[in-house]
């Protein structure tokens, strides 16, 4: 014989009910779809390209993305390998994006 005692079945009672959700209201008519005006047959494309400079150490990329770009965007210093990951500077015309890599 087991001197374990058995088990009993008990039932668990659900709970309350969730409450029921109404339904949805009815959706408004939508409009006829009409797509936004084209540009101007006239305006300039817009251009973008992406430039990456590569070389040597110490021979001034940094330097020149600061310069081309107008602002300090990428460190200098005569410390070789102080660029370790890559830096993007964001050069902007009427029309034009160019986006340096270092």
């Amino acid at each position: 014989m087991s001197s374990h005692p058995k088990r009993v079945k008990t039932r668990r009672h659900p709970g309350p009910s969730a409450p029921r959700r109404s339904a949805r209201p009815p959706e408004p008519e939508l409009a006829s779809y009409a797509p936004p005006p084209s540009p101007e047959p006239h305006a300039p494309p817009t251009r973008a390209g992406l430039v990456a400079l590569i070389g040597r150490t110490n021979v001034g990329k940094s330097s020149l993305i600061n310069a081309l770009v107008g602002a300090k965007v990428s460190i200098v210093t005569p410390k070789p390998q102080t660029t370790r990951h890559p830096v993007h500077g964001v050069l902007c015309h009427s029309g034009s994006q160019i986006v340096f890599v270092d």
